[in-house]
C-alpha cells in the first residue's frame, strides 16, 4: 500500500506580480534581490518569489521597523 503525503502548494509570483504585491516598481524588486534584501528563486531564466518570502520581507514593515 502506498502512502501519499499532501503538501500545501505555495503560490509563486513573477517579478511584476511581486512588485504589484509590494506596491513598488519591478526594478526595485530586482534591486532588493541583488542586495540580498528579498529572497528569490530562479525558474529557468525568470525570478520567482514565494508568498512566504514576500510575507517575511513585509514583516519588519508591519512591525514598524
Amino acid at each position: 500500500m502506498q502512502h501519499f503525503v499532501r503538501r500545501k502548494v505555495e503560490r509563486l509570483f513573477l517579478v511584476e506580480e511581486a512588485a504589484e504585491y509590494l506596491r513598488v516598481n519591478p526594478q526595485t524588486v530586482r534591486r532588493w534581490v541583488r542586495e540580498g534584501k528579498l529572497k528569490a528563486l530562479w525558474s529557468g531564466r525568470q525570478l520567482v518569489f514565494t508568498e512566504k518570502a514576500l510575507g517575511e520581507f513585509l514583516e519588519p514593515v508591519a512591525a514598524g521597523q
